[in-house]
């Protein structure tokens, strides 16, 4: 009688730990899945104590280092969901909330994310009209919004929506650099508006352009447009303004210019390389040497470097230990350290990560664990928080063209890869080392490694047209890309609206915006 599930359900509810109808549902949920006297000793967990504000409830869930908690994501859930039903006005809890439910999975959790978000910006407008809109509380709706548009972008369904939310923050902040280069992102990631996108990119450095924006343009310019040489000097200018983001030109040398001697020596010259080897390296600089490292392909340095790094820091960090296990799988082939930090990486990440878990599919896939491998690839790639990564989504496509014994599903994946590549145009910006895979699989399949080459923007779409099998699917054309409309876009840089929008833009006045767009 003592494990009867309905007793337990009893006292969970009598621990006077279940305040409200969030905290309820949350509770609910968990005993459902994990039953519920398993619930009843979580709840009872010396952690999951009382707060006297949100902020402090806030705080508690995010240190000041920035690292995520070593907590399961369904007990972050549960405090912000008590925190919430406690402080049922706090937009900030509501932001938290809609944060951590998107970490888990479920259809559900994504659901209410999207239900939160619009909460936390409706108690924002709300605190607005009651100051009278003044700066500070216009500035409370700044984080909710955005949010609410990186959230929106990650679904094709919802591209509309997440457009016109970032066009609302540029309507808040005319001009503002880093929103601009957000929407510039989105546009070319999301919407494939090239023409637009590089035009913000171009008002963007007429202003005093970020270490990130010189980057992402230069990413731009090298992936999407192919004009190399004005890559390079983007990514030249990058280095001098912010050093850390040097793996981003390494990797352009190493992989576009086959030159991974060069990228070693521009690297070994850099100031990063001089800071790491001197008496004030900090964590964040090692881990930016590391990352260059790996990315030509000098494995030594970036082990040491790797494992200098983790010894550092306090807490788990999540993507020095999956990119060391990464390396060595593809340098070491010491697979059972490699799985052991890719599972505790997801450990430290609440259990969910796109980018590990499509890596961890593919390690156990290279083990030769075939039947374990491709039942959690397959569950993987249904998850909605993998479909919603277009570039991870690809990634696990491809090990399961590669892997999967049956034909009619690798043909649905290749069916996907394709839509990707060439209706959605996705490109990754890392390197994924898939060859490993095809060795290991011990099939002949040349077409697989050209796709994967294709993929990682080593040959173009057109070496893929002596396959059969890819000319067999149809897939949607390339959508045109737009004519840029030079007083709309202007409008929009300048005031954030919409095309249908009112503004009182004199003659003169556009005219001039105009003549100095142009130019």
């Amino acid at each position: 009688m003592s494990s009867e599930s309905m007793l337990w359900a009893h006292l969970c509810f009598t621990t006077g730990r279940v305040r409200g109808s969030h905290t309820a549902d949350v509770l609910a949920r968990y005993g459902r899945e994990n039953g519920w006297k398993r619930a009843y000793y979580w709840l009872e967990s010396p952690n999951l104590q009382n707060y006297d504000t949100p902020k402090h409830l806030a705080d508690y869930l995010t240190p000041e280092d920035g690292d995520s908690p070593s907590m399961e994501s369904r007990k972050k859930v549960y405090l912000l969901s008590r925190g919430l039903d406690i402080f049922p006005t706090s937009s900030l809890l509501c932001i938290q909330l809609a944060d951590a439910m998107c970490e888990l999975s479920d259809q559900y959790s994504w659901d209410k994310a999207q239900w939160l978000y619009r909460r936390a910006i409706h108690l924002c407008e709300c605190e607005e009209k009651e100051k009278d809109s003044s700066e500070a509380s216009s500035r409370s709706i700044l984080t909710p919004l955005y949010r609410y548009a990186h959230f929106m972008s990650m679904r094709p369904s919802n591209y509309h929506e997440a457009d016109r939310v970032y066009r609302r923050l540029l309507s808040l902040l005319p001009g503002n650099p880093w929103i601009l280069e957000r929407y510039a992102e989105f546009v070319v990631d999301c919407l494939q508006k090239y023409n637009l996108a590089e035009k913000i990119y171009r008002v963007i450095l007429d202003s005093t352009p970020s270490g990130a924006a010189l980057f992402s343009f230069a990413i731009f310019l090298w992936q999407v447009r192919g004009q190399y040489n004005l890559a390079m000097r983007c990514f030249e200018l990058g280095v001098e303004t912010d050093e850390e983001r040097i793996y981003f030109f390494t990797n352009f040398i190493g992989r576009h210019y086959a030159n991974e001697a060069l990228a070693k020596q521009l690297l070994e010259s850099s100031r990063l390389y001089q800071l790491v080897n001197g008496e004030n390296a900090n964590e964040q600089k090692i881990f930016a040497l590391a990352l260059a490292y790996h990315q030509i392909h000098c494995v030594d340095e970036a082990e040491a470097l790797y494992r200098k790094h983790m010894k550092m820091v306090s807490h788990a960090n999540v993507y020095t230990i999956s990119n060391l296990a990464e390396l060595l799988v593809h340098s070491r082939f010491n697979f059972e350290e490699a799985e052991t930090l890719y599972r505790r990486a997801l450990e430290a990440h609440g259990g969910c990560h796109e980018t590990i878990e499509v890596a961890l599919a593919g390690l156990l896939l290279a083990k030769g664990n075939q039947q374990e491998g491709l039942h959690y690839l397959r569950r993987l790639l249904s998850a909605i928080h993998i479909r919603s990564v277009r570039t991870t989504f690809t990634e696990g496509c491809i090990l399961l063209c590669i892997h999967s014994p049956d034909k009619q599903e690798r043909l649905d994946a290749l069916r996907h890869i394709k839509i990707k590549l060439i209706t959605e145009r996705v490109r990754p910006k890392l390197i994924l080392m898939f060859d490993a895979n095809l060795k290991w699989a011990g099939a002949n399949q040349d077409w697989l490694r050209v796709l994967t080459k294709v993929y990682n923007c080593e040959m173009a779409l057109e070496e893929l047209n002596d396959w059969d099998e890819w000319n067999d699917i149809v897939v949607d054309k390339t959508p045109e890309d737009e004519v840029v409309d030079y007083v709309q876009l202007q409008k929009l840089i300048l005031y954030g609206l919409d095309s249908d929008s009112e503004e009182n833009l004199t003659e003169d006045k556009t005219a001039e915006y105009i003549h100095m767009f142009m130019e």
